[in-house]
């Protein structure tokens, strides 16, 4: 009977060092989790900021061709205007 009790303790101490090996296993992935999360978390708000960013100069860009057109439209007015202010003086002649 002792004999099998030292091998019942012995297959007990085994299980115990497992158990504790499975625990530390476990602490290091639950770290590396935590550490990946942050990560994540991380690189999503820099993408947020920068598709923020990247709307912002598009609506610029947006303005901004819309003010070109308008100046190029009046550009070409005047020089509508100037012609045929032109083409009048000479006419008079």
């Amino acid at each position: 009977m002792t004999d099998e009790l030292e091998k019942i303790y012995a297959r007990i101490g085994e299980l115990e060092k497992e158990v504790t090996n499975l625990r530390q296993g476990y602490i290091i992935v639950n770290e590396r989790y935590t550490k990946s999360l942050a990560s994540l978390k991380s690189l999503s708000e820099f993408a947020t900021e920068a598709a923020t960013r990247a709307a912002q100069a598009a609506e610029h860009a947006r303005i901004a061709t819309e003010k070109a057109a308008d100046t190029a439209r009046e550009a070409a007015d005047h020089s509508v205007i100037r012609a045929a202010e032109t083409a009048a003086e000479a006419a008079s002649f």
